[in-house]
């Protein structure tokens, strides 16, 4: 926990000074117990917050997990043959170019990429029975070779909500 938006409460940070490998995740996961549950919000028009920091590819992932995108192992619907075949909506995102500033992101429904569930159908971003929300880092690939480059990662998110 770190001092939030305009030092107002706390804010969640994750950071690896050492990444050698991966980066992280931040994952806000809402269902409970082994009965699929979700949050239903196609009233509003996305999913906004507020975020700091920086990654190697000066970008990070919004990813959408939906009951149909989640395999049936993890309490979703998905149930094709292997889990991988189970694809959550996503959009990269660039972080602000001043590490130390925040900037309010708002990511509407039909900017993200759809899923992928069962029979691998495309499941559209609707704002319908929503599983997860997860915002990581993007480490680069650098060119000439395009092999992963992992290095020194810091995000803070705050006022996380639908709007």
């Amino acid at each position: 926990m770190v001092a939030g938006e305009g030092g107002a409460g706390y804010a969640v940070q994750i950071a690896d000074s050492n990444a050698v490998n991966w980066g992280g995740i931040l994952l806000f996961y809402f269902p409970s117990g082994t009965t699929p549950t979700c949050l239903n919000a196609p009233a509003y028009t996305g999913v906004e917050f507020s975020i700091k920091g920086s990654a190697p590819s000066g970008k990070i992932a919004v990813n959408l997990g939906m009951l149909d995108t989640i395999a049936v192992a993890d309490h979703g619907l998905c149930d094709n043959a292997t889990a991988a075949d189970c694809k959550n909506a996503n959009i990269e995102w660039p972080l602000p170019s001043d590490p130390a500033a925040w900037a309010h992101v708002q990511v509407p429904w039909s900017a993200f990429t759809p899923g992928i569930g069962s029979g691998r159908a495309c499941v559209p971003v609707t704002g319908q029975n929503i599983v997860q929300l997860a915002i990581q880092p993007l480490m680069s690939y650098p060119p000439p070779n395009y092999m992963l480059a992992p290095g020194p990662y810091m995000i803070a998110v705050d006022n996380v909500r639908f709007y």
